[in-house]
């Protein structure tokens, strides 16, 4: 006899590759809870807010100007090859990864392919317009 009640399945929903599980969700629900009783509890004992423990804030490290140049470039390249090939600007070349080929200045495709997280089929299909936005980024 199945009974009254169905089982959900471990599964609860899906994100395209991404399988979202119940467990997961109650865990993720169980700690936004819980913070958020620490929160009002501390709120309750007087504690003022900007008083609460926050995780220290690291300083964002300096960038030289011609690493600015060559990520505005890079940035120029990625928005026109983005509309022209109809795909989102973060898919084609990520902000992450045009900031590592900006501090790296390669000058080759064999230093280009060598910059991290640089797929090989970005090497393959953009990597001479690639060095040719890094070179061409305006001196100063």
């Amino acid at each position: 006899m199945q009974g009254v009640f169905a089982s959900p399945g471990a599964i609860a929903f899906e994100l395209g590759p991404l399988q979202i599980r119940w467990y997961g969700i109650l865990m993720a629900t169980a700690i936004l809870v819980g913070f958020w009783l620490a929160h009002r509890r501390a709120l309750q004992e007087g504690l003022p807010a900007d008083q609460l423990p926050r995780p220290p804030r690291q300083p964002r490290p300096a960038v030289s100007a011609a690493v600015r140049r060559r990520v505005q470039a890079l940035r120029t390249w990625r928005a026109a090859a983005a509309e022209r090939l109809a795909l989102d600007p973060g898919v084609l070349l990520p902000g992450r990864l045009i900031e590592r080929l900006a501090e790296a200045a390669p000058a080759d495709l064999a230093a280009l392919a060598a910059v991290e997280g640089l797929r090989r089929w970005r090497v393959q299909e953009f990597g001479p317009v690639l060095l040719a936005a890094l070179a061409e980024s305006p001196a100063a």
